[in-house]
């Protein structure tokens, strides 16, 4: 989230919205100084958001794994969308896009 969405959450909407409005500008601060970043990442409210509003995601089943052989993509994530000969079933899912999470936080 960049300061700019922050700006954009309007605090009557909900107790959800008052509650990151007071609570984000610490979170935007030590991001900030800590890693250098003026932005932030919101993994835990895309968790929430995905039980709350699943309505918001459009979710993929994939199958990941952690390359651990590759010269190139050694130690990198790996995501293959079915049918992958070698793998069993997926094993996640995957979403939602960045429009649709930052219009529900900020409308």
């Amino acid at each position: 989230m960049t300061y700019e969405d922050f700006n954009r959450i309007s605090v009557g909407h909900s107790r959800a919205a008052s509650f990151l409005k007071q609570l984000l500008p610490f979170y935007f601060r030590a991001h900030h100084q800590f890693l250098g970043m003026e932005g932030i990442w919101l993994r835990e409210v895309v968790a929430l958001a995905a039980v709350v509003r699943p309505d918001l995601f459009r979710l993929q089943s994939l199958q990941v794994d952690v390359e651990l052989q590759g010269e190139l993509t050694r130690g990198m994530t790996v995501f293959r969308a079915p049918p992958a000969i070698l793998w069993q079933g997926p094993n996640a899912s995957l979403g939602p896009g960045k429009r649709t999470l930052r219009e529900w936080l900020t409308t």
